[in-house]
């Protein structure tokens, strides 16, 4: 599917069109993102992220096109919602025994 994204992000930049992506990385990986896209520079994307208004740079090998019926939710500007926010003790503390035998 690399020729066709490619194909498709480059006749969109062209065009001016906005295309319907799912970035697998990022803050938000697996979400569905409108784009912009500008110009594609090696194995990267430069687009304007539509939702944030920012302009952004995507690696091409993570992206997919998003299906017109998909069921991957939209990205949100405003962050993860429910993040599990925890210390890092907290975090750590069932790995002790482990990394203390690691050194």
């Amino acid at each position: 599917m690399g020729e066709i994204l490619r194909a498709r992000l480059l006749s969109a930049a062209t065009a001016g069109a906005v295309v319907r992506v799912i970035y697998n990385r990022g803050s938000q990986p697996g979400t569905v993102r409108e784009i912009l896209p500008l110009a594609i520079v090696g194995d990267e994307l430069q687009a304007r992220d539509l939702s944030s208004r920012i302009d952004k740079t995507y690696k091409l090998e993570h992206m997919e096109l998003a299906e017109p019926h998909t069921a991957a939710p939209h990205y949100d500007p405003a962050g993860p919602q429910n993040v599990n926010k925890q210390c890092v003790r907290d975090a750590l503390s069932p790995r002790v025994s482990e990394l203390q035998l690691l050194g």
